[in-house]
């Protein structure tokens, strides 16, 4: 069995290590890759097309960023909608098929929380179906996606600097019903 100096988190889909220089790469390994060939996908195109509106190219960029350069830095993606049954939840669990492991879902409680252990490593974190009456709530989400390396909060008030070869800040992403 292999030893390692320490863990890092590095998201990699095209040319993944799990020993990087040393250290243990406690990123996922994605089950799904895109196959080499073009290829119609309509209903995964359909249910994009449903999500995304009018931005449907935009999204698609989106993706393939999170894809090909998962540390680009991206912008909070908020989906917004009063209405129920649209698509919110599915399009959040859809991420998670593709993305595997990698991507959390994490409740408003959990964002106002102190505690983060469960969510900082993971290239996505999905807000579902959340109703953000705080501004603190406001402030934290732009604050964890835009600050560089996150400092990793356990529950028994331990306090670890997440040890990382490249910052990683996680890409979040909320289904809202409303929003400040």
């Amino acid at each position: 069995m292999p030893k390692y100096k320490a863990f890092v988190v590095r998201p990699e889909h095209i040319k993944y290590q799990r020993d990087m220089e040393g250290c243990y790469n406690q990123y996922e390994t994605l089950k799904h890759h895109p196959s080499e060939e073009a290829a119609e996908f309509p209903i995964t195109e359909a249910f994009l097309k449903h999500i995304f509106g009018d931005q449907y190219e935009i999204g698609l960029d989106y993706l393939q960023l999170l894809y090909k350069q998962p540390l680009q830095k991206l912008y909070v993606l908020c989906l917004v909608s009063v209405e129920r049954n649209t698509g919110k939840t599915t399009f959040l669990n859809w991420l998670r098929q593709v993305f595997g492991k990698n991507v959390t879902l994490i409740n408003s409680e959990d964002v106002e929380g102190r505690f983060n252990s469960d969510w900082t490593s993971k290239l996505l974190v999905c807000i579902d179906e959340t109703f953000i009456d705080s501004k603190k709530a406001v402030e934290r989400i732009k604050n964890l996606s835009t600050t560089k390396p996150s400092k990793l909060r356990l529950s028994r008030r331990i306090k670890l600097k997440q040890n990382s070869l490249v910052s990683l800040s996680s890409h979040l992403i909320t289904s809202l019903t409303s929003c400040l």
